[in-house]
């Protein structure tokens, strides 16, 4: 089943030991205790191509990772807290991103989807491929240890080769890392950020305070 992401909220990802996974679900990752390799192993740049961003700046910080942007309810909500999200613009999917340079994509998503002056309040880093013979080795990384969120897909609306059954299948798809910089869960594209509050509650380096007796406040916006 083909099951594209038309809502534009924000995302969150994540893998586990299933073959086939069902649409909407998240899973959990299985990054072996031998395998030192993490988040901090890539370097990209931002945006706008100004300067190289070491992912080993983010060490200790629980972070989110979206082939898209649309996370600024949940960065507000827990920046405070050691959470993060980096956002990776993508144009392999229906060429849905397909801003030459970081000044087009930024205005794409201000005045077009979702519009309304939406300015993301969270990194973002230069557009790449998560899939095909170009996908960046972060994604490579990400895809290693988690299972796929889709297993049947639409070729003609992809636009890369080859197309394999770890793939990230749609724009959306989140990857959530804990703050060891190891991947720990993948998320599928129409699973709402907000479902995944309490995965992100649970492994932020910074608790909550205790005037909140534990609980969490729901996300507004």
């Amino acid at each position: 089943m083909w099951l594209p992401q038309t809502s534009l909220g924000p995302l969150v990802a994540f893998c586990g030991l299933i073959t086939v996974a069902k649409a909407g679900m998240v899973m959990n990752c299985n990054q072996p205790a031998d395998d030192d390799t993490t988040i901090y192993n890539f370097s990209l740049m931002d945006i706008n191509k100004n300067k190289t961003i070491n992912l080993s700046d983010y060490q200790g910080k629980l972070v989110m990772i979206v082939n898209y942007i649309g996370l600024n309810a949940l960065n507000s909500k827990y920046g405070g807290r050691g959470f993060v999200v980096l956002a990776f613009p993508c144009n392999i999917f229906l060429k849905q991103e397909p801003g030459a340079n970081g000044t087009e994509i930024l205005n794409g998503v201000k005045y077009v989807r979702p519009g309304g002056g939406f300015e993301p309040n969270f990194q973002l880093f230069e557009k790449i491929d998560v899939n095909g013979n170009k996908e960046h080795k972060l994604y490579t990384y990400l895809k290693s240890y988690c299972p796929p969120t889709q297993t049947e897909f639409k070729p003609s609306i992809l636009f890369y080769t080859p197309i394999k059954a770890n793939d990230v299948s749609w724009n959306f798809e989140k990857f959530l890392v804990g703050t060891d910089g190891r991947v720990m869960k993948r998320a599928h594209p129409s699973v709402d950020p907000v479902s995944m509050e309490m995965d992100v509650e649970n492994a932020l380096p910074v608790p909550a305070a205790s005037n909140g007796a534990g609980r969490v406040s729901p996300i507004s916006g």
